[in-house]
């Protein structure tokens, strides 16, 4: 249950701090008093979405926390809302997330606002409360999972059926892509060795005359070129070496040089060699970049992208080849999968229809006791032609308020009032079915008065028997049922307005509910009715 609530520079509020009991309560006050405004700072403390709109004129940040009582024990959570439309969560006092919140708000708390009857006028919706109701989840999942199997092995088959024309112009022109890269024998990382070939082979004559001077210079054929005039330099260090530390040093570093003019020269006299081309090796690079570069102007930017598009390109082909078989065998796992949907369909059918008429029964019973003795509640669960996403059937909830009236689509023929009842009603039936255990009804008496308010109430009395309930309404017959009465008040200093929630009991509550029941001018008579109410709720 939620035991206290404290909001913060929301809307009209500057700063309210609510304790809260078991049971029923109720929340009563003038209009623009702020009473919404507390049921909308609940919903943002739940995860709902929120509009910086929401933060009062003036401050910087808006905030609500609570403390609620839950199935794991005591929980606080706090919300804020910045200025820039940055939110903040916590809970029990740890960084959360809006979505974690949205789902602890899902066992804590459930709102009925006066527009939450509108799902009833969605027929497409009706299926989802049977569907709760039964607790059909477990079975509607592995229903899905059938479905959306059939749907992937349609799809499979209907891509591998084509014309046979289509199929012999796919099949011609897979062959020729399949040969003309396997048969062109790529390797990766062959463009970058070729083209470095290729860049060599076309500055031939630079680079044997850059070369052969290189090697004319470190070691010619005749005369002595930095080897043999290292090795001499050497020789002749070394001949002192015994006779000083520092020429020992030195000789140590020249001996390097030497090694590395030495393996210098060898490695360029190798390289000048291999400059020595025949024309029928540069006909070959050629002719090589030339395959090379068609492939990938056709198939990919690189030899890697080449290679994988004809992988890609050899597997549709035996897709295509070996077609027939592959349709028959997933033929007969579509016969298989399509036989468990079926059957998984009637089962959910079979538990969708014991559940509606089971409902509709308890529905009627509601109905009457919310002073509608003569209305009809049907749940009609109709087959649909093939299987869809949620079965095969689509549910509808038929409504007839009055005697002689054959029951039709209750989105429309019900009045405001009478979806009000329908409402609640069906929340009455639902208890017990995973509900939070506080229920918030915001104004869902709108478009009821007299004794149908009144059963409202006993109904709402009813409910809070097994968990917290709150309500704002504007009916002294629904607010002197209440355990609990919050008054909102909404008062004005300094120019700005601020809003203040009070518990009242004994004459002042009968002040409020005679206020109720006349307006701002509150008489001697409608005093004397509501302390009547009181005493006999």
């Amino acid at each position: 249950m939620l035991k206290s609530l404290f909001i913060e520079n929301v809307a009209v509020i500057d700063r309210l701090d609510i304790e809260l009991s078991p049971g029923f309560t109720v929340l009563t006050g003038e209009t623009g008093a702020g009473k919404s405004i507390i049921i909308d700072s609940i919903g943002m403390l739940l995860g709902g979405r929120v509009s910086r709109d929401l933060i009062r004129s003036g401050e910087s940040a808006a905030a609500v926390s609570a403390i609620f009582d839950g199935p794991q024990g005591e929980v606080s959570v706090e919300r804020t809302l910045a200025a820039d439309g940055r939110s903040a969560v916590r809970i029990d006092g740890r960084p959360a997330t809006v979505a974690m919140l949205r789902e602890l708000g899902e066992t804590l708390v459930s709102i009925h606002g006066q527009h939450d009857s509108g799902w009833l006028l969605q027929p497409e919706r009706h299926i989802l409360f049977v569907d709760e109701l039964a607790n059909a989840g477990e079975l509607l999942d592995i229903y899905k999972a059938s479905y959306g199997k059939v749907n992937a092995l349609k799809s499979k088959i209907e891509s591998l059926h084509m014309d046979e024309r289509e199929k012999s112009r796919r099949l011609d022109m897979l062959r020729f892509q399949v040969e003309e890269i396997s048969g062109a024998d790529l390797v990766p990382g062959e463009a970058e060795k070729l083209n470095e070939r290729r860049t060599v082979m076309q500055n031939a004559g630079r680079l044997v005359r850059s070369v052969g001077a290189v090697c004319d210079a470190l070691d010619p054929e005749d005369g002595e070129g930095a080897v043999s005039l290292a090795g001499a330099a050497l020789r002749q260090l070394n001949a002192c070496t015994s006779l000083s530390d520092r020429l020992a040093e030195v000789a140590g570093r020249l001996e390097g040089s030497y090694y590395t003019l030495t393996d210098v020269a060898g490695e360029m006299r190798s390289f000048l060699e291999e400059l020595d081309f025949d024309p029928a090796d540069i006909d070959r690079v050629e002719r090589r970049h030339d395959v090379i570069h068609r492939l990938c102007r056709k198939y990919g930017d690189t030899v890697e992208a080449v290679i994988a598009y004809g992988v890609k390109a050899a597997a549709e082909l035996e897709e295509i080849e070996l077609s027939d078989e592959r349709i028959n065998a997933l033929e007969k796992t579509l016969a298989r999968v399509y036989n468990e949907l079926s059957g998984q369909a009637e089962e959910l059918s079979a538990l969708r229809q014991k559940t509606a008429d089971e409902a509709q029964r308890r529905i009627e019973e509601e109905l009457r006791f919310l002073n509608m003795p003569k209305a009809k509640f049907i749940i009609d669960v109709r087959p649909l032609a093939d299987f869809g996403p949620q079965g095969r059937d689509e549910v509808e909830f038929l409504f007839s308020a009055n005697v002689g009236e054959e029951p039709r689509p209750l989105a429309k023929i019900a009045s405001g009032g009478e979806l009000s009842r329908v409402m609640l009603a069906l929340r009455s039936v639902m208890t017990g079915k995973g509900d939070a255990d506080t229920l918030i009804f915001d104004e869902i008496d709108t478009g009821v008065s007299g004794s149908a308010a009144e059963q409202i109430g006993r109904k709402l009395q009813s409910l809070s028997e097994s968990r917290q309930v709150l309500c704002v309404t504007h009916l002294p017959q629904i607010a002197c049922l209440a355990a609990n009465h919050l008054v909102i008040t909404k008062k004005e200093a300094a120019g700005r307005t601020f809003t203040a929630v009070e518990p009242v009991d004994g004459e002042a509550r009968a002040g409020e509910l005679a206020r109720l029941l006349s307006g701002n001018v509150v008489t001697p008579a409608a005093m004397e009715a509501a302390r009547e109410m009181l005493r006999t709720k």
